[in-house]
């Protein structure tokens, strides 16, 4: 009779076990164990949602009906759903989501086509729509697909196109620079050439308000500043940019030991007597040294690993240039830096954090450990391909681009500069724009900059290839610098809750069997699609060949031997079609059948082990009882 209770508490123990399962997951309210909380809103998110002013409506569009999709892609479709509705319970009412299923020749495809969603042709002839689409009153932003390359980034990408679809005004970008990136005559060529501005320029053009930022002070209206090669900044200048970088503001910041751009430019204005010798070198002193920023403005990075081959003789194999990088590894936890195929670093240098600074550093691009300095003095004497020789690593990892961000103090404790007296002038005019606000001592909140020790890459010369074809200028990227520029500059734009969140990985493990039986089926899917387009080269051929036969009698109705090929053509064409959609959907099936069953084993084996431990537990104490009992 005891045996029996225990069997069947044990038996009651397993159902509630199952019925907690089922009935938990009709509960709104989850609770993420996820390592990563994939399923959790970031706190970023979470403030962008706080900040809603006017209810939005989130249009998720999916082609879930398709029977062809890879599990995965399903898989990943249940995941952005989930996060979104994360989004729309988090956002106390002032999110609504509907969820589309644009299905073959329907309105809700018309409709998602004409909202700016991209459909992905699938080897089947299908497509498939994968995209969000949020609007806000009359405005409209859209993910044209939602990628699953992009997966750990969805949380950043969604919070990204709702802060964007409330702020709808292009931010003002001012720029301090020393290049010629405006289009100076210094950039000219030749005389025949028109000066013309840089191509990130003209590309950051596209989403903001550029303006050049000259004399001692910087306009009251900026959203975002960059600082690039910046030359000699007088004290007023310099005090702005500190103002800007505590209030809150965010800066974009690239320095250079060695501007290889700017020497040329030197040289050339030396040999018509209008510029003076330098190294091209740039540097913010105050700023840097206040803010706890170690960085060398007279010694540049080498790298063995990431060193450029250059063809420098044709008579010998290309060589390796140790100060000119071609960098293929970048941090993954940034969306600025996370899709970076390759980029480009010339004779650049490198920057840290002294440990008293209070601030966190982000690497954006870091170099290996085969890395060591070099001075730039040895740059005046020596070719690049002579460097080497004075090189030696040292296995240390230098940083050359990253987020610098926490509480700044003020490179101005004393307060704002005043102004240099003009010449003739025994004390200095008063400043007309100047103002009663008192000076900031440190930042109001979390400030953040980017800071690259690099300003060549950003240029022309080393980012792009520039064509003219018939009067119109064709761009063509070489790396991916201008990517970054533009990555950076959109992610200090949007918002200092979006530069707060990282990528959080991915939720799919994948099964090496489950991927073995999808490559099975794509080399089957492949070989009976060769076939089909071997069939109809045939058929081709054979009609070429009857209308090569009857093309000098001049009928108006074709032959019965060309209807009859056709026909035949027509209807194999149709059958193979269909022969193939069939297997591939049989092959999807056996591999999703095998997912599930793999999912169902992973997932179900904690609690039959745990069972198995209660059930040997409870045998082992029965014959213990029965053992004392005789």
């Amino acid at each position: 009779m005891k045996a029996l209770r225990k069997w069947t508490a044990v038996l009651l123990i397993i159902a509630i076990v199952v019925l907690l399962n089922s009935v938990g997951s009709y509960v709104p309210g989850k609770v993420d164990l996820t390592a990563q909380k994939l399923y959790t809103l970031s706190d970023g998110s979470k403030a962008i949602l706080d900040k809603l002013s006017e209810p939005i409506t989130l249009k998720y569009y999916f082609s879930r009906s398709l029977d062809t999709l890879p599990i995965y892609v399903k898989n990943y479709a249940t995941r952005v759903e989930d996060m979104l509705r994360n989004y729309q319970r988090a956002s106390g009412g002032r999110i609504r989501l509907e969820l589309i299923d644009p299905k073959p020749d329907t309105a809700e495809t018309e409709e998602a086509i004409s909202q700016g969603l991209t459909g992905q042709p699938l080897q089947t002839g299908e497509t498939v729509y994968f995209g969000l689409v949020a609007q806000c009153a009359d405005q409209q932003q859209a993910i044209p697909f939602i990628a699953p390359q992009r997966e750990p980034f969805i949380e950043y990408d969604i919070s990204q196109l709702i802060y964007q679809v409330q702020n709808t005004k292009r931010p003002k970008l001012g720029i301090i620079t020393a290049l010629p990136i405006f289009g100076d005559f210094r950039n000219m060529r030749s005389m025949q050439e028109m000066p013309r501005e840089y191509v990130f320029v003209s590309e950051l053009r596209k989403r903001y308000e550029v303006t050049q930022v000259t004399g001692d002070t910087l306009p009251g209206d900026l959203d975002v500043l960059a600082v690039i090669q910046p030359g000699v900044v007088s004290e007023p200048l310099e005090y702005d940019i500190d103002q800007f970088i505590l209030s809150g503001k965010p800066v974009f910041i690239a320095v250079d030991p060695s501007s290889v751009v700017q020497k040329q430019g030197m040289q050339q204005q030396m040999m018509m007597g209008g510029a003076s010798p330098g190294m091209g070198s740039s540097n913010l002193p105050r700023l840097f040294e206040k803010y706890g920023i170690d960085y060398d403005p007279n010694r540049i990075v080498g790298d063995r690993t990431f060193a450029t081959r250059i063809q420098m003789d044709r008579n010998l194999p290309p060589l390796p240039i140790v100060t000119y990088l071609t960098m293929d590894a970048f941090p993954p936890e940034s969306p600025a830096s996370s899709e970076l195929k390759t980029m480009n670093f010339i004779e650049s240098g490198y920057f840290s954090l002294k440990p008293d600074s209070g601030l966190t550093l982000n690497p954006l691009a870091v170099s290996s450990t085969e890395s060591g300095t070099l001075a730039t003095d040895l740059l005046m004497a020596n070719q690049p391909d002579e460097i080497v020789k004075f090189f030696k690593s040292d296995g240390q990892v230098r940083t050359i681009a990253g987020i610098v961000s926490g509480k700044f103090k003020t490179a101005f404790p004393e307060g704002k500069p005043k102004p240099a007296p003009k010449e003739g002038e025994t004390t200095p005019a008063a400043d007309p724009t100047a103002t009663d606000a008192p000076a900031l001592k440190e930042s109001t909140g979390k400030s953040t900059l980017v800071l690259v020790a690099d300003t060549d890459f950003i240029t022309d010369t080393f980012s792009v290839r520039v064509a003219n074809a018939m009067g119109y200028m064709i761009v063509q990227p070489i790396n991916d610098n201008l990517a970054f520029v533009s990555n950076t500059v959109d992610l200090l734009a949007g918002s200092q809750d979006l530069i707060s969140l990282r990528g959080k990985g991915v939720a799919q493990r994948p099964f090496k069997l489950v991927l073995a039986m999808e490559q099975k089926a794509q080399l089957t899917y492949q070989a009976r699609e060769d076939e089909l387009k071997a069939k109809r080269a045939e058929v081709e051929a054979e009609l070429t060949k009857l209308q090569d036969q009857y093309k000098n009698v001049g009928a108006l109705v074709a032959p019965p031997e060309v209807e009859a090929a056709i026909e035949k053509y027509s209807v194999e064409k149709a059958r193979i079609g269909t022969e193939l959609r069939e297997i591939r959907k049989k092959l999807r099936e056996k591999v999703e059948d095998l997912q599930l069953t793999l999912s169902a084993a992973n997932l179900l084996a904690a609690p039959l082990l745990i069972t198995a431990f209660g059930i040997a537990f409870f045998i082992e104490r029965s014959k213990r009882q029965k053992s004392k009992r005789a």
